[in-house]
């Protein structure tokens, strides 16, 4: 009887486990814009973090452990490489993310787009 408890009881974290995954969402690091003026891509990130159309449909990495990733690379140079391929893709599976977005601030005239 003992062993038949036990079992459902592993059926039932089984199924719970399963019915978990289904539901979760994929994990995304914003990573700090390059190009911009003082603290511009970090805002810019920090931003987009908590839009509520983003967090709806996918679980956006913290800042800090962006941050704390970006800083153990070893071979980031600051600024250039937040854009380069290869830096996203070894950043995103360094924070276990399915998605990295990156970017750049370009001066169009008198703005920054």
């Amino acid at each position: 009887m003992k062993s038949c408890v036990k079992r459902c009881v592993f059926l039932v974290l089984c199924a719970l486990c399963a019915a978990g995954a289904a539901f979760a969402k994929d994990k995304m690091a914003i990573l700090p814009f390059t190009g911009g003026q003082n603290e511009e891509g970090e805002t810019i990130a920090e931003i987009f973090s908590f839009e509520p159309e983003l967090t709806a449909v996918f679980n956006p990495v913290p800042r800090t452990t962006i941050n704390r990733a970006i800083r153990s690379e070893q071979h980031f140079q600051v600024g250039t490489s937040l854009t380069d391929p290869d830096t996203v893709v070894a950043l995103g599976e360094r924070l276990g993310t399915q998605y990295v977005v990156s970017g750049s601030i370009a001066a169009l005239g008198t703005s920054r787009r």
